[in-house]
């Protein structure tokens, strides 16, 4: 045979993006939904909402789902009805979770986080904080804590690329607030749609 014929990926309504989404090689188990340009490599995701402007490694499994220890087997068909196996994962916007990185069903990553390359995120990671190690715990805050207060109040990323376009590249958080004071940029409104299946 010269040739072989691939049937087209059909449209999947339980996953939902924005536009300049990159969810590369990934292996999507919905309902996910992710924000304005973020993008994923090879990883799986699971039941997860993902903010805007968020960067993921390679290799890496979000949502990964929970077992009943409670029970007599550790096996999905023995667990108590009432188990919760699949919690919705939450990361925020601006998030950077390096390679390697687990994130267990249920877990909130707050906006600008940054979680270091194969760390077990077993617990909520808080806001403009860097996480890192087996299980994952605090390494040091991103900025000082009247910056990240800001950060969080601005909210830049609802501006889209506007915010990002107001400042010289490599920019730190103090002229983008600035810069947000002066220009007052448009939100972005949010619009997902079901990716192209090509």
């Amino acid at each position: 045979m010269i040739g072989r014929l691939f049937a087209r990926p059909k449209p999947r309504p339980d996953v939902l993006v924005e536009t300049k989404v990159t969810l590369h090689g990934c292996e999507l188990l919905g309902p996910i939904k992710v924000g304005y340009r973020s993008y994923a490599n090879n990883s799986l995701l699971r039941n997860v909402t993902i903010g805007r402007f968020c960067s993921m490694g390679r290799r890496c499994s979000v949502g990964a789902a929970l077992h009943d220890l409670s029970c007599f087997s550790t096996h999905p068909v023995a667990a108590a009805e009432t188990f919760v196996r699949d919690p919705a994962t939450v990361i925020g916007n601006d998030v950077w979770i390096d390679d390697n990185v687990v994130i267990v069903a249920g877990v909130t990553i707050g906006h600008g986080a940054v979680i270091g390359a194969g760390a077990i995120v077993t617990r909520d990671v808080a806001p403009y904080t860097i996480v890192a190690g087996v299980p994952a715990r605090l390494m040091r805050p991103r900025f000082g804590e009247e910056i990240a207060r800001e950060l969080l109040a601005s909210q830049w990323w609802q501006y889209g690329d506007a915010a990002v376009r107001l400042v010289p590249q490599g920019s730190g958080p103090e002229v983008l607030l600035e810069a947000l004071q002066r220009a007052r940029p448009t939100v972005l409104e949010p619009h997902f749609r079901v990716p192209d299946s090509r």
